[in-house]
């Protein structure tokens, strides 16, 4: 889950996209903006901020992997991969 804490942008101009918000990761930059945008302090932007970013990861979590991970284990079955297939080494052909 979201740990509460910005992550630092790595350079002056910060690239992130959705895929970072959706793993939770919070770019620094993005607070700083809100805080600008919405004229509030920090503090309440950072708040306002990672309870958004904690209900997009949950969302994500629950609406687009959750449902990934039972097809891909409903078609592993049918397929007659066990759990054991995917950690054994594979010996090739």
């Amino acid at each position: 889950m979201h740990s509460g804490i910005p992550a630092p942008d790595r350079d002056d101009n910060p690239k992130w996209n959705v895929s970072d918000l959706l793993r939770g990761i919070t770019p620094k930059s993005m607070l700083i903006e809100w805080s600008a945008v919405f004229r509030t302090p920090m503090s309440v932007a950072k708040t306002i901020l990672h309870k958004f970013v904690g209900h997009l990861e949950m969302q994500a979590s629950e609406l687009i992997w959750k449902p990934r991970r039972s097809a891909t284990i409903a078609w592993e079955q049918t397929q007659g991969i066990s759990a054991k297939d995917k950690t054994s080494k594979y010996m090739g052909l």
